[in-house]
């Protein structure tokens, strides 16, 4: 939007003028040609100053309103900066909080696998004790039936020694079903 000359109306303004008593507008070419003239004639000081091509002057209320929303959006952009910053300080928490979770739960992970090894090592020694302490059951029981069946005639070293075998199976058996029963 150009600015108009104040005399010539169908022109553009290339400069504003101002009297010494105040009065002040805007004039193009040929107008600044005849305020000149009248000055010298007046024998009065004039001002010109050019206009900035493309750009119309601004009024006092137009220019406080520019200046009151360039303001308001200076503080509103420092705000979004602090909040900014505050959102950039949180992130870096979450992220560093994220990693050390991220890290115990491999941890964690590491635990379960070794702790299943173990499950899985401790449930195969528990079926080989069970395993083994039936077989010392029979083994015992079979002993017991002998010892029953056996004749009286039979030399007393002999029964010592299976009453040894007897209470050795025993004290294994016991064992096995303590490992067992853990």
């Amino acid at each position: 939007m150009s600015v108009m000359c104040d005399k010539f109306t169908d022109k553009p303004a290339v400069a504003k003028f101002r009297w010494a008593w105040g009065e002040e507008g805007n004039c193009s070419l040929e107008y600044q040609a005849l305020l000149n003239q009248t000055a010298r004639n007046l024998k009065r000081q004039i001002f010109f100053a050019p206009l900035a091509l493309g750009e119309p002057m601004l009024q006092r209320s137009e220019r406080q309103a520019l200046i009151a929303a360039k303001l308001a959006a200076e503080s509103e952009a420092s705000e979004v900066a602090e909040r900014s910053a505050k959102l950039y300080v949180v992130n870096t928490e979450l992220r560093q909080e994220l990693e050390r979770r991220m890290t115990e739960r491999r941890e964690l992970e590491a635990q379960l696998r070794d702790m299943s090894l173990k499950l899985d090592d401790i449930t195969q020694a528990r079926d080989r004790y069970a395993r083994e302490s039936g077989v010392l059951a029979e083994e015992l029981s079979k002993a017991e039936l002998l010892l029953q069946s056996a004749p009286a005639t039979h030399l007393e070293e002999q029964w010592a020694e299976t009453m040894r075998e007897l209470d050795k199976a025993r004290a294994r058996i016991a064992e096995l079903e303590g490992i067992v029963t853990d």
